[in-house]
């Protein structure tokens, strides 16, 4: 979407070495990447209707994790389910401040779950009426090798209409069917 997006960076820039050549050819010699501490520092495109997508959908990045991860490591995500506090829970009535609690909401997600023991791409929604998260999700257990190193590693996810599809490398290593896409 281009500047369509209005993207912005929240606390950092591109400073970091991102794959270059020769261990990762077609990148330029000085291709930087945004360095993202999980915690305070992140790429916003805000929510431009260009980005609400229904149908089919690939989300991809090279990604270069660190040793440790939090319990849920989003790498590129659309409607994260957030902590809000709020009143006028349970159909309505007034049963006082509710903290750090989601409300309705769902996302579109490429993430590592579990501390970084899995990397996974798909959809989710949060009912706050029956406290029921309904992930629709492909998984693949992240390799060792892929934490705390320099190496990079290509992240693909894609929804075809029917499937959930993990891609690793270029190589398709998870894949589950729904009927939940974006």
């Amino acid at each position: 979407l281009g500047a369509i997006a209005n993207g912005n960076l929240i606390d950092t820039t591109n400073v970091m070495p991102g794959p270059q050549p020769p261990a990762y050819a077609g990148f330029d010699a000085a291709n930087t990447a945004l360095p993202l501490n999980g915690l305070n520092s992140w790429a916003s495109f805000n929510n431009p209707p260009g980005l609400n997508i229904t149908n089919q959908i690939t989300l991809e990045a090279w990604v270069q994790p660190a040793a440790t991860q939090g319990t849920v490591a989003r790498i590129i995500s659309h409607g994260p389910q957030t902590l809000s506090s709020y009143l006028g829970a349970l159909g309505g009535e007034n049963y006082g401040p509710f903290t750090n609690a989601i409300t309705n909401s769902s996302e579109v997600f490429l993430r590592m779950d579990g501390g970084g023991a899995t990397y996974s791409v798909g959809s989710a929604f949060y009912d706050d009426s029956t406290g029921i998260t309904n992930f629709n999700e492909a998984t693949f257990a992240v390799p060792a090798s892929d934490l705390g190193t320099t190496n990079w590693i290509y992240l693909a996810g894609t929804y075809d209409g029917v499937h959930w599809n993990l891609y690793r490398n270029g190589t398709l290593v998870a894949s589950q069917a729904s009927t939940n896409g974006p």
